[in-house]
Parts: structure tokens; C-alpha cells; sequence
């Protein structure tokens, strides 16, 4: 997240995003996941484990399973270009910021207490900068956004609001995108909506949006997760992580600045933000689409970032179980990225 203060002055310092327990993925980095157990009763054990608290699906929620047409999960606007949306434990309804780059899904000290849950053990990851996070973690059957139960593997316990300016509405917690683990996700910030597909369906969904290669993260050893799209250069792929939490300009390190051919937050700057500022831009070859991002050059963990003056104008489609990928333009959007379709070379 990119704080109120400054040119990207985060809330935490200077281009430090609000909660970033993200793989630490780069150009060389492979895939990390989780082997499956030998049995059917072992992988339902780490997919719904056990719950301190008993929770229960709710009457008439529908699981976020590969069969089943949810209702779009709404979301609404915070501040700064943030984006909220509403969580349910059982009968407690409450208000998280909802961030594809978090990692970890993770509850407010207080929220964990008034669900009587016991924090155990530790969750460790680290942020783009490199800098480390620890949190102790609770065990939750399920959570359920809209009519869509999810069975988030690991949840942490972390105080979001004191990252947060004390004028913000407080929050309880964050939701991120291991809480979608094995499902296909459907990110469409300009209707302001999440949607969970099928997954014997997808293809239907995507007939005229561009595929491109992602990439799954896993943090906090596979407690974690997140998205990440495959840029192409001459030299190879960059991996840019999709990250709502993200208001400022594209994010990209000096070494994938290098594999794009230069150092682009050294061009001319002309480039609108979301933030409204003006910045350097840079052209990323997205599957078979060119996009043209404002960017900056800075050092991080990653290859790069790609945050909401991108989500604000793609639909995004993402297969958790399939590792695949899909991107669409808003149609009619003023964006802060422009797009123009490529011919991709044989």
C-alpha cells in the first residue's frame, strides 16, 4: 500500500507498501507449492483445519468449490485508492481491506478475541523491501465474502490499523488471496466486484480476453499467496505480483528495468498515475498485449509490481488450481495504463 503522504510516501516510509508478506520471487524463482497428501481425508485435513472457534458455514452461503455459480462478492471504496469488502466468521459480520499483495489473510488482535480465537506459533514472511514480519496465526474452518464460503489455510493475527493513519475507519482485518487458494478468481475492480468462477466453466469466461503466464507465490512457508504476471523482455520473463494494495505507479527493480531495456523511470516524465501525479512510463508485454504503465525504479524483492493503476483497468482472471492467467482493458476506460493489442511474434 502507498500511503497518503508524498509522491508514494507510505504509511510505513517512502514506497513501503501497507502489508507486503509476499514471495520474494524473482526472474529465477520457480513456483512453490505445497505436495499433495496421499489421501482424500489428508487434503481435506489442510484444507479445512481444525477450529478453535467452531465455526460453521452460514445457511444459504454456497462453498467456493469448482461446481458451484457464486453471487459477486461487492466491494467498496477506503481511502487512498484501497479497496474494502465485507467478511463473515458465523454470525460476525466485519469490514477488511481487501489486497491481492498481502499474502496472508490476517485478523485484528481484537477481532481474534471476540471470536475467542488462540494465537499459536509464528507466521514469518517479508515484505517487498526485505524487511521481516512475524505474526502468530489461528486456525479457522472457514470465512465466507457474499454467498462464498473459503477455507483459507492459514490465517494471521496482526494489528492492521496501527499501519493506518488514526483519522482512517478502523478495519479487522485483511483479506488476501490465499483465502481463494484452488479457485478461479475473477478481480474486476472497475464494477467493483470479485467473482468466483467455475472451473469447468472458465473458458467461457475468457474467450475475449488475452492469456497470460502467471506464477504462484507462496510465503510464510506456503501459508501465503500470491499472483504474479509474466512480462516479456528479450532476455526472458520478469514477474510483476498483482497487488490492490498498491496506489501509486507500477513498481519496478533495477534488474528488470534492465531486462526491459533501460532504466524507464529515467524517461521523460508524462505519464499519468491513479494518484493523479505525473510519472515516467514504460511499455510491459503482457501475454499478447502491450501495456503502457507509469512506472518507478526501485529496489525491491520482487521483479516488479503491479498495483491499481493497472487493476482499476483490467479484468483479471486468475485459475489457482491451474496456474493460468487472463487480462482484459475496461472497455471505454480513461486509464492510467494504455493498452494496444500485439501481434506476438512466431
Amino acid at each position: 500500500m502507498q500511503g497518503p503522504k508524498g509522491t508514494h510516501s507510505s504509511i510505513l516510509g517512502p514506497n513501503q507498501p501497507l502489508i507486503r508478506l509476499a514471495c520474494t520471487a524473482s526472474a529465477a524463482c520457480r513456483v512453490c507449492a505445497v505436495p499433495p497428501m496421499p489421501t482424500s481425508r489428508h487434503r481435506e485435513a489442510i484444507h479445512k483445519p481444525r477450529c478453535d472457534w467452531g465455526l460453521q458455514p452460514q445457511a444459504g452461503k454456497v462453498s467456493g468449490d469448482r461446481h458451484v455459480k457464486s453471487e459477486p462478492i461487492l466491494l467498496r471504496r477506503y481511502r487512498q485508492g484501497l479497496w474494502l469488502v465485507d467478511v463473515a466468521f458465523s454470525d460476525v459480520k466485519r469490514t477488511f481491506l481487501f489486497d491481492t499483495g498481502a499474502g496472508i489473510t490476517v485478523l485484528t488482535p481484537d477481532l481474534a478475541s471476540q471470536l475467542k480465537l488462540s494465537p499459536f506459533g509464528r507466521l514469518t514472511a517479508h515484505r517487498q523491501s526485505g524487511e521481516r514480519v512475524d505474526m502468530p496465526r489461528v486456525n479457522i474452518a472457514s470465512i465466507s465474502a457474499g454467498d462464498v464460503i473459503l477455507h483459507p489455510r492459514d490465517v494471521g493475527v496482526w494489528d492492521v490499523n496501527a499501519q493506518l493513519p488514526g483519522n482512517w475507519p478502523p478495519l479487522s482485518g485483511v483479506l488476501a488471496l490465499n483465502a481463494f487458494d484452488g479457485l478461479v478468481l475473477r478481480i474486476d475492480l472497475s464494477a467493483e466486484r470479485l467473482v468466483v468462477e467455475q472451473h469447468h466453466e472458465v473458458t467461457r469466461s475468457t474467450p475475449a480476453m488475452m492469456e497470460v503466464p502467471i506464477r504462484i507465490g507462496r510465503s510464510a512457508a506456503g501459508a501465503g499467496l500470491d499472483v504474479f504476471l509474466g512480462a516479456s523482455t528479450e532476455r526472458g520473463l520478469i514477474w510483476l505480483e498483482l497487488d490492490s494494495g498498491n496506489t501509486g505507479p507500477t513498481l519496478i527493480a533495477p534488474h528488470a528495468a534492465e531486462m526491459l531495456g533501460g532504466r524507464p523511470g529515467n524517461a521523460p516524465v508524462g505519464c499519468p498515475g491513479a494518484d493523479g501525479r505525473m510519472y515516467a512510463e514504460t511499455e510491459l508485454v503482457l501475454g499478447g498485449q502491450v501495456v503502457k504503465c507509469p512506472v518507478i525504479v526501485k529496489e525491491l524483492m520482487i521483479d516488479g509490481n503491479l498495483g491499481i493503476s493497472f487493476l482499476e483497468t483490467h479484468i483479471v482472471i486468475v485459475d489457482l488450481q491451474h496456474t493460468r492467467g487472463w487480462i482484459a482493458p475496461v472497455q471505454g476506460s480513461s486509464s492510467y495504463c494504455q493498452d494496444k493489442l500485439f501481434s506476438r511474434r512466431n
